[in-house]
């Protein structure tokens, strides 16, 4: 398990809510090795859906994690309508080809988005939208490294 799962329940209380002005979180993740490895999201659950919509990710909710660097977009949809914090869910879990877990998003991990009236612009659509080109991304500002784990992954945090 990754090093940041193991006390989460004690860094997301001290976990800010995502600000007004970032409207999406892409991830660089690939398998790092010849073997094959699956991801599932199993859950992008809004629990606020009058403030935001259900969390969005640019890729199917079933795959094969690829070889080749790829991202991974989520959005975070605040409706624009008013003023609040969304609370919302993202799980993910990542198998070998035995069907053995090797990294999830721990159980019951709720994690906070500010929306602001009239300010929230819906993220692009699943895909990239029409252009399919992705948005600009501003420098890394956090890397997971998996060390001895197949999966290499990096976070980068982009503006609308």
């Amino acid at each position: 398990m990754a090093p940041f799962t193991h006390d989460f329940r004690k860094a997301q209380q001290r976990m800010p809510a995502i600000p007004v002005n970032i409207h999406y979180v892409n991830f660089t993740w690939q398998a790092t090795d010849q073997a094959d490895y699956f991801y599932e999201f199993q859950s992008l659950r809004s629990m606020d859906r009058d403030i935001m919509d259900h969390p969005t990710v640019n890729l199917p909710l079933l795959g094969t994690v690829p070889h080749k660097p790829s991202v991974v977009q989520v959005g975070f949809p605040c409706l624009g309508e008013q003023d609040g914090v969304a609370a919302f869910e993202v799980t993910i879990l990542v198998m070998d080809a035995g069907g053995n877990v090797i990294l999830r998003t721990p159980h019951n991990a709720i994690f906070f988005k500010t929306c602001q009236r009239g300010t929230c612009p819906r993220p692009p659509s699943p895909g990239g939208g029409g252009s399919g080109v992705n948005p600009p991304v501003s420098p890394p500002t956090a890397a997971l490294e998996q060390g001895s784990r197949p999966l290499h992954s990096k976070s980068i945090v982009g503006k609308a």
